[in-house]
């Protein structure tokens, strides 16, 4: 969704969320468990630069990249005295019909 943030509806900015960052949580609720008793379990969610720069447009996308990596860093500590690795990756710009 690009658009001004004033602009954006409720259930947009709820849906660009759910789809990040509820959605990423939810994962790792499912996948913890089993991770946390693997040798070398390993984590590596999407994220985006979006994250780290303010766009003009760009806000609900950001806000949700910024939270997906904040809950991934909590993750990396909770779980830093283990053998489980968690990551977030950012691939960079990338053609999609998205855009």
């Amino acid at each position: 969704v690009i658009s001004p943030i004033g602009h954006v509806e409720a259930k947009t900015f709820e849906k660009v969320m759910t789809i990040n960052v509820t959605s990423t949580w939810r994962l790792i609720r499912s996948v913890d468990p089993l991770l946390r008793l693997s040798d070398a379990g390993r984590a590596i969610v999407l994220s985006s630069n979006a994250a780290h720069s303010a766009r003009a447009f760009w806000a609900p996308y950001a806000a949700s990249k910024a939270a997906v990596e904040t809950m991934m860093r909590s993750w990396a500590h909770e779980t830093e005295n283990l053998a489980l690795r968690v990551n977030a990756a950012d691939p960079g710009a990338t053609r999609t019909a998205m855009r």
